[in-house]
């Protein structure tokens, strides 16, 4: 079985490469290593395990947070890294804190930039900044895994006043 300075290497099944026997989940392999990370590699190893390679770990949808104060969370790819995927995309980058529902919740500071495929529409990266960044970034997170795109996004119905009920203005 090889390993590098992180771990067990694997694959993509979360399989040794070098010894296929040994699949490898979270603080194993290195790769990420959050609780619900390793509860979502155990799900993937053992479907892997029963019914062969038939499920692929996907981290391209896995939210991150900072919890600094407010918190910055982003998921998906920066826009950086979609121009050099060869994306054609539309940026929007908005600083929503003068928004009224932010000054209801009084939070002074709100920014937000979401990366949109134009050819599809789907979103592909999201950033926020601010108090409910850390619970707003999950529905980038779903919008992103399940393929929901930003106009799907625009005309869905939000409760205000949530601070989720701005996202649809923060997506053009």
């Amino acid at each position: 079985m090889t390993t590098d300075g992180r771990g067990v290497v694997v694959d993509d099944f979360l399989r040794s490469p070098s010894s296929r026997d040994v699949f490898a989940a979270d603080d194993a392999h290195g790769r990420l290593q959050l609780s619900p990370i390793a509860s979502y590699e155990g799900r993937v190893v053992a479907r892997n395990l029963i019914e062969g390679d038939v499920e692929r770990v996907d981290y391209a949808s896995v939210p991150k947070i900072l919890w600094t104060v407010p918190p910055l969370a982003s998921v998906g790819l920066t826009e950086v890294e979609a121009r050099a995927r060869g994306l054609d995309v539309s940026v929007v980058a908005s600083d929503m804190a003068g928004w009224k529902v932010y000054a209801i919740h009084d939070d002074p500071v709100a920014r937000a930039k979401v990366i949109v495929d134009r050819a599809s529409d789907r979103i592909v990266g999201a950033h926020l900044y601010g108090s409910g960044g850390g619970e707003e970034i999950h529905l980038f997170a779903y919008a992103i895994h399940f393929g929901i795109t930003a106009d799907d996004l625009r005309r869905s119905v939000y409760r205000y006043p949530t601070l989720a009920s701005a996202l649809p203005y923060a997506l053009g």
